[in-house]
């Protein structure tokens, strides 16, 4: 994981306890706890990645079988190019 991203993750993670204020400081908790949000974090983004990249492949398959029902035949295409040519 890119380093830039755990320090985003950490500092949204820390805007939430300064929000609440009071004992929710993150100084006061365990470095564990922002360790395994970042890590629940990181599954989650690596879940909805393989899920992306599913619906990609889906949604190519579904252009090449719109293209392949589209197309015309090779005898449709050869009497439309005879009736073109009269």
């Amino acid at each position: 994981m890119v380093p830039s991203r755990d320090k985003r993750l950490r500092r949204e993670y820390e805007g939430r306890d300064k929000l609440g204020g009071g004992p929710n400081n993150p100084r006061d908790k365990d470095p564990m706890e922002v360790q395994n949000l970042l890590a629940e974090k990181r599954k989650e983004l690596s879940d909805l990645c393989k899920v992306g990249e599913g619906l990609d492949r889906i949604a190519d398959a579904q252009k090449r079988a719109e293209a392949a029902q589209n197309a015309l035949s090779p005898e449709v295409a050869e009497r439309l190019a005879r009736m073109k040519d009269h």
